[in-house]
């Protein structure tokens, strides 16, 4: 049953990159709001 936790592991690990891009525009797009 390891690999399936290392699987999963790596599922998630390229996730991220997405997750932080999405986290980075979704904070740009709140500060914007708050200046106008």
């Amino acid at each position: 049953m390891a690999w399936q936790r290392s699987e999963k592991q790596d599922c998630y690990c390229k996730k991220q990159p997405w997750i932080a891009y999405v986290l980075k525009k979704y904070h740009q797009w709140l500060l914007a709001k708050i200046k106008h």
